[in-house]
């Protein structure tokens, strides 16, 4: 999965993946227009929401 944060702060990204019969969560901080990226291997993702500034 790729992310490019476009504002102009440092924003939060939660992901909630799915491995078979459990959920689990990330947390990515990403800069101001800043760039990343997360492999989740043999992963469904089941959400992606915006945790605001931090």
């Amino acid at each position: 999965m790729y992310w490019h944060n476009r504002c102009k702060t440092r924003h939060e990204l939660k992901i909630k993946y799915s491995l078979g019969w459990t959920t689990k969560n990330y947390l990515a901080k990403v800069k101001a227009n800043g760039k990343g990226h997360k492999r989740f291997q043999t992963a469904s993702i089941v959400s992606i929401k915006d945790g605001g500034r931090y």
